[in-house]
């Protein structure tokens, strides 16, 4: 149990060098979770993409993949939302920005986060600005930085010694964007000035009202440069007007693009197409116009399922547009008039436009039927089952926001700004028919009402842009802050008890908060109320449920969407972790059922009983979990793709002990084995260049060191996907024993099984060569199955591995699983049996990364050692038709009373952390279970499930045409468990979360 002593820093998230500054669970769908806000286009044409949901990506268009990610300090609610990035044009600087201050303001938000685009690293913080940064933009030369704040402070800052030369305060209603040329740029206002300026004097040397006031109403510009610095654009956001000038502000031609928003515009480098974002209530869409003489017209367009915020041109040809309900970035070409769509990249999540909760059923949507969180309910998660609820109709008893109470009303106005201090919206409290008061909006309150409701008697919640959502009093004055979506929200509503508020939004998340904590004030100050839990369902149907201190519950699979966000102070990179690394501490569904109050003390007990047992198992206690302790340190980390290949440069230090071994991940498989690449002695530096080879597909890669105190470091991990699709080939072993040695303990279909499966393995079309073995009855010895490793060794790191056994499974005196061979002597299983142990390290090391080992035989399951006791043996469970493949030669053994739901408890809700070979490993039965033969099956039972399963393609859930592991694994497992009336239960010894794969 050494190994799992090294999770021990999970609970401390210290290390030798750096140390960290907070730690915050966050979700990671592998796309963004929230509001893009700003793309730009690096020197290969890679689209860097900024988000609230405070991550930076970089993503290749062709490939359709995130290629890097960038982490900065971050903290609840607003605090490192993005709203700005832009790469060097030489490649070697990312500079990031946006609302980098805490979210009640009570430190300066203005921070320019400068990394180094090759390496990840933040290599500084440009301090000036105050005010939260909406533009930045680097000169065409690299050498200077430009930057403006939401106050209108323009600044410009020398690369070289990133000192704030020269700066500029306009003084002027609002600051939308900068524009870069050659010799000038330009800034673009909220009042509709858009000014020219000089780089060596910081000061304009051309201003121009763009637009004027229309009735009243302040006019938003936005301006762009044109490549060769030829054309100025300016859009009217409000009207739909753009205008192409030229660099001397001289009107050439203009364009309307309807009654709708312009949101972002684009032009080629020929200048004769503009790409334009539009807005226009329910139609959201990316329009390109081409210029056909002296007038635009439009040529085509690709519409979104929801706000676009960006697009740009890749080339003359090819558009990238950035919005939907999932984030999304889609690329498409302009071919015969239409958007030829190349592909989509987007995360595993969804929004969520209304939620409400009854006891402990959650009714949400995620489809915008109605507006201000009115979305008709169509889906329902119950929290104490811990899983959606298929077919669930009974949405009436869920309670939707609430807009009229005890002769009060709520609405919402749209005020017509005219000024900077005038509010964005008003929400209107009438009482008896007449205006009582109201609540204004400004664009700092989130701009606009996407949700309100009244809660309780003395409330009235309200929700806006950016996560805002604050709770004011019947005369409309704040009372409370909540702190905690990352994107605008849609839906409130209060709980069935009225204890709970529950909101929604595009952040992909549904938020639970305590309606008591509302008016607790801070002295004059509203107070800030932190979400109770919150939940993330993906579009697999995974799930993850987790609270503010970073405990969470999840569905078998919904853990890998989660990870640790580290920070490292405002000076330095942030760090991603997997959630694999925190799990042992965090993974705590008692925390989470206890904290939203859905279960008696009794459960709950259970469930924390649990958790101690799967401590236990590892060799832990709940106290070990809060010990400090010293950690080795990977220092570099560098992956270089080439091909099918990827070349990691790892450096690793500690200046405390010497190092030991270096572990080396694909997909949770230890590519090295288990024990890895062991180091030299006496060195506590340890730097090597690894090349390897990539699995088709998405490759999570993780690298770590581990030192000669049995500690190892946390895991740097990144993603690499391989685009060929190119197929590998299967290599499957077929091993079953019918007819012993000793013919007391002979079986009927177990060899049949064994052929059954390689015959099942060689007409499949997955895959491209079958290479097969099958070893039966007198052929099974131990050291045929030893043979069986040289056999693996062959497999390629695309192929598959898969070895089949059936026949007699028992258990030794020590409660060790042995699989029964062809002469073993059943009094004494470590003669000539084999050990599990030892069937599992024949897939130890081989290159091979989808590994799997089937086993039908009984007792195969995990068993846990200290919660069985020894029975007599029932002579009684055979009959004719069903025979069980247990000796019943040296131990029987059932669970003790009472403990049965806890170990079922434990293997429903936590991953294993023992990684082991990687190998995915079904047992057919449980540790203290039979395994079933009959005639009427003409195979063990677990077999003929699989076979039935896979021949009838009954097993493919989805229906895709393609069986994978997990869609084999579910079906088989929901089969036997009917057709054996419960008595037998295939489970995972070992399920490898991270790697899904095609078997059929």
């Amino acid at each position: 149990m050494r190994f799992f002593a090294f999770l021990l820093l999970l609970a401390t998230f210290y290390s030798y060098g750096q140390t960290p500054r907070g730690h915050f669970l966050v979700i990671n769908p592998r796309g963004h979770k929230s509001l893009i806000y700003d793309i730009d286009l690096d020197k290969d044409k890679n689209i860097v993409t900024g988000s609230f949901d405070k991550n930076c990506m970089v993503w290749n268009p062709n490939k359709g993949t995130i290629v890097k990610e960038f982490y900065g300090n971050i903290g609840p609610g607003s605090e490192g939302m993005i709203y700005t990035v832009d790469v060097s044009p030489n490649n070697k600087l990312l500079a990031v920005a946006g609302w980098m201050g805490k979210d009640d303001e009570s430190e300066d938000l203005g921070d320019i986060r400068i990394f180094d685009y090759q390496t990840g690293k933040q290599i500084n913080r440009l301090r000036y600005h105050e005010d939260a940064v909406k533009d930045v933009q680097f000169t065409n030369d690299s050498k200077y930085l430009i930057s403006g704040d939401a106050s209108g402070v323009i600044l410009k800052w020398n690369m070289a010694n990133y000192d704030a030369e020269l700066k500029y305060v306009s003084g002027n209603y609002g600051f939308t964007n900068i524009a870069i040329a050659d010799d000038f740029f330009c800034t673009a206002h909220g009042d509709g000035m858009v000014y020219k300026w000089s780089y060596d004097k910081m000061k304009p040397i051309k201003e121009l009202k763009v637009f004027k006031k229309v009735k009243g109403i302040v006019i938003e510009s936005r301006v762009k440069v044109s490549p060769d610095n030829s054309k100025i654009l300016v859009s009217g956001k409000d009207i739909g007007m753009l205008l192409v000038m030229d660099e001397k502000f001289k009107l050439q031609q203009h364009f309307f693009t309807g009654d709708n928003r312009i949101i972002d515009f684009d032009i080629t480098t020929s200048n004769q197409r503009i790409a334009v974002a539009i807005d226009e209530g329910g139609d959201n869409y990316a329009q390109v116009y081409e210029l056909h003489g002296k007038k635009w017209e439009p040529i085509v367009k690709y519409e979104h399922d929801n706000l676009v915020i960006c697009t740009r041109f890749l080339n003359e040809n090819k558009v990238v547009s950035v919005g939907g309900k999932a984030n999304e970035l889609a690329i498409w070409e302009i071919k015969n008039g239409k958007a030829d769509v190349k592909r989509v990249m987007k995360g595993k999540g969804t929004n969520y436009y209304s939620a409400g909760l009854n006891d402990n059923q959650l009714a949400f949507s995620n489809n915008a039927t109605k507006a201000y969180g009115n979305a008709t309910y169509d889906e329902m998660f119950d929290l104490f089952e811990r899983q959606l609820v298929k077919g669930f109709s009974d949405f009436d008893s869920f309670n939707y926001p609430q807009r009229n109470k005890e002769g009060l009303r709520l609405f919402e106005y749209d005020y017509l700004r005219k000024s900077e201090y005038d509010p964005s919206q008003v929400l209107l409290i009438e009482k008896d028919g007449k205006i009582k008061d109201s609540i204004a909006f400004f664009p700092w309150d989130g701009y606009q009402f996407y949700a309100y409701s009244f809660v309780g008697e003395k409330y009235i919640v309200a929700a806006g842009s950016y996560g805002i959502l604050q709770a004011y009093d019947l005369n409309g004055n704040i009372k409370s802050k909540f702190v905690g979506h990352e994107g605008g929200l849609r839906s409130v509503s209060v709980s069935e008890d009225g204890k709970f508020l529950v909101t929604s939004g595009v952040d992909m998340t549904v938020r639970f908060w305590k309606i008591s904590e509302i008016g607790k004030m801070n002295g004059t100050k509203p107070n800030e109320i932190k979400p109770t839990a919150s939940l993330f369902i993906a579009e697999d149907k995974e799930w993850v449920l987790w609270n503010q201190q970073g405990y969470f519950t999840s569905s078998r699979k919904g853990a890998k969407y989660v990870g640790y966000h580290v920070n490292y102070g405002r000076n330095a990179a942030a760090k991603f972790y997997p959630f694999d690394q925190f799990d042992l501490k965090y993974n705590r569904p008692d925390v989470l059922l206890k904290d939203l109050e859905i279960a008696d003390a009794g459960i709950i007990e259970l469930y924390h009983s649990a958790y101690v047992k799967r401590l236990d198992r590892m060799g832990l206690t709940e106290d070990d979990l809060s010990a400090d302790i010293h950690t080795p340190e990977i220092t570099s980390f560098k992956a270089k793709q080439v091909g099918e290949k990827v070349e990691l440069t790892v450096k690793a230090e500690d200046k405390k002990f010497d190092l030991d071994r270096l572990n080396v991940y694909i997909n949770d498989v230890p590519l090295y084995g288990r024990k890895g690449i062991k180091i030299e002695q006496n060195i506590n530096v340890y730097e090597d260049v690894l090349e390897i080879d990539l699995i088709a597909g998405e490759n999570k890669i993780e690298v770590s060191v581990l030192n000669d105190a049995g500690v190892e470091s946390l895991r740097e991990t990144i993603y690499i996907t391989n685009s060929n699709t190119a197929k590998g080939d299967v290599y499957v072993v077929g091993v079953g024993v019918s007819n012993y040695q000793d013919q007391n303990y002979n079986l009927n279909y177990a060899a049949k099984d064994a052929q059954d499966m390689v015959d099942l393995f060689k007409s499949q079309k997955a895959y491209q060569q079958v290479h097969s073995m099958l070893l039966v009855d007198e052929q099974v010895t131990r050291e045929k199955i030893f043979e069986l490793k040289t056999f693996f060794k062959a497999a390629k790191a695309n192929d598959v591995v898969v070895m089949f056994i059936a026949g007699h499974g028992v258990l030794d005196v020590s409660l060790d699983y042995f699989f029964c061979t062809y002469d073993m002597n059943f009094t004494n299983p470590s003669e000539k049996g084999v050990s599990y142990a030892e069937l599992e390290k024949l897939f130890d090391g081989i290159k091979a990364i989808k590994k799997l080992l089937i086993m039908d035989t009984c007792h195969s399951g995990e068993l846990f050692k200290d919660e069985v006791e020894e029975v007599e043996i029932d002579e009684t469970e055979s009959t004719e038709d069903v025979v069980f493949r247990s000796s019943n030669a040296t131990t029987t053994v059932r669970e003790r009373q009472g403990l049965k739901k806890t170990n079922e408890a434990v293997k429903e809700m936590f991953n294993d952390l023992n990684r082991g070979t990687g190998t995915t490993v079904i047992s057919s039965a449980g540790g203290v279970e039979y395994a079933m033969e009959s005639a009427n099956w003409k195979n063990g039972l677990f077999t003929y499930c699989m076979l039935e399963g896979v021949s009838s393609m009954k097993a493919d859930e989805n229906e895709d045409g393609k069986i994978m592991l997990s869609e084999l694994q579910k079906y088989v497992a929901e089969q036997v468990l009917i057709k054996s009336n419960g008595k037998q239960k295939p489970s995972a010894r070992f399920e490898n979360i991270s790697l899904d794969y095609q078997i059929w």
